[in-house]
């Protein structure tokens, strides 16, 4: 099949997570090892063969998923079609992430009022021009918003 991924620290566990469960995944322990679980159904039998890839936690940094080391559940002899359709599946899953990339390392845009020094200039000549709160109470009225 293919070999273990390895996932850095721009792939964390939650991407990992989404995208097994879109494609069909479950996530479960087993003997206190974490492993993603789906079902594999042939149309002509009937039966379902169960498929696991294991999940293996590294540090705090990294996780392997075990591609390398997936496998059917059953003893018995996996039809060749079930186990084309897994490979790809998996190729799929290894295709979604190794397409996941880092977030860019980028201040939040959420809490500021300027972008750069013009804007703050152009602000502080803006604000300059309002009445202060204190002013706002002499001339009987209520500052909007109060803060």
């Amino acid at each position: 099949m293919l070999n273990s991924k390895c996932l850095p620290n721009h792939s964390p566990s939650s991407v990992v997570d989404e995208i097994l469960t879109a494609q069909g995944f479950d996530k479960i322990i087993i003997e206190e090892q974490q492993y993603y679980q789906t079902k594999f159904k042939d149309t002509v039998t009937q039966i379902k063969y169960g498929f696991y890839i294991p999940l293996k936690t590294r540090h705090q940094a990294k996780e392997t998923i075990g591609f390398g080391r997936a496998y059917f559940e059953q003893s018995k002899e996996v039809p060749l079609a079930i186990q084309e359709a897994a490979q790809g599946k998996l190729l799929e899953i290894a295709d979604y992430l190794n397409h996941v990339r880092p977030p860019l390392l980028k201040r939040k845009k959420k809490g500021y009022m300027v972008r750069n020094f013009k804007e703050l200039q152009k602000l502080g000549k803006e604000m300059s021009s309002l009445k202060t709160n204190a002013e706002v109470y002499e001339s009987g009225q209520v500052p909007d918003p109060i803060q």
